[in-house]
């Protein structure tokens, strides 16, 4: 968690106000970073 790409990710991640939004955006990063 030193780069700096991961805390901006974090930061914005916990500026979204509605939980569902919250979820959708953590549904989708798992997506993407899931092994092929």
């Amino acid at each position: 968690m030193t780069r700096r790409e991961t805390l901006e990710l974090v930061r914005a991640y916990f500026t979204i106000a509605d939980p569902k939004v919250r979820d959708q955006v953590l549904a989708l990063a798992k997506s993407l970073a899931a092994p092929k």
